[in-house]
């Protein structure tokens, strides 16, 4: 059911925001609370902020539903032309790469113009990515873990572009946690695109 449910849903979603700019169905959404926030500089002078959050959210719908409706409020509240929002499973894996979803809502439909690397003939509203599904606890502590004790295990071989020498810091993670080995692995869920507006 899911597979054929959940491309509608993206279509009417695209559908509702082209008709209206910013109407988008987040009835499904969790609360969610913000983090910490920044302002992006920008080299055509747009203005730009972005967040960081975390929810409860435990699906597909909802970490984008999520995402979302934090896109909307926080424009609102803040009136930035660029606003960027990732949500995180919890406050310790902040600033990590280890989330739920991640997406922009440009009001003024130039994407991310301005920014370093962007493609300057890329033209969207918005951008909503989402994984579907919830870390589970034991991922979680993984990750926490392994962001925690990091800076303990710098890597000892100067030609490796890896800052950290991971076999060793799974190695800790798996004595401190009492796991094996093999089960040390730093959760990557997979994105899939919930919304996609192209100006």
């Amino acid at each position: 059911m899911k597979a054929t449910c959940l491309p509608l849903l993206g279509l009417l979603a695209v559908l509702c925001v082209s008709c209206t700019g910013t109407e988008i169905d987040t009835s499904l959404a969790k609360p969610y609370q913000v983090v910490d926030d920044e302002s992006l500089p920008t080299s055509t002078g747009r203005t730009a902020r972005a967040w960081h959050i975390v929810s409860d959210s435990s699906n597909f719908e909802e970490h984008a539903q999520t995402i979302a409706k934090a896109l909307l409020d926080l424009h609102r509240e803040h009136g930035a032309v660029v606003n960027r929002v990732e949500l995180y499973p919890s406050r310790a894996l902040v600033g990590s790469g280890v989330k739920h979803g991640h997406g922009f809502y440009a009001t003024d439909g130039r994407a991310g113009q301005g920014f370093p690397g962007a493609d300057p003939d890329y033209r969207a509203t918005w951008r909503v990515f989402a994984t579907d599904r919830r870390l589970t606890e034991r991922e979680i502590d993984i990750a926490e873990l392994g962001m925690e004790r990091a800076p303990e295990f710098p890597s000892q071989d100067p030609f490796s572009s890896l800052a950290i020498d991971a076999d060793a810091l799974r190695l800790h993670i798996s004595e401190e946690l009492g796991l094996p080995y093999e089960e040390i692995v730093l959760p990557n869920p997979p994105m899939e695109l919930w919304l996609e507006v192209i100006d």
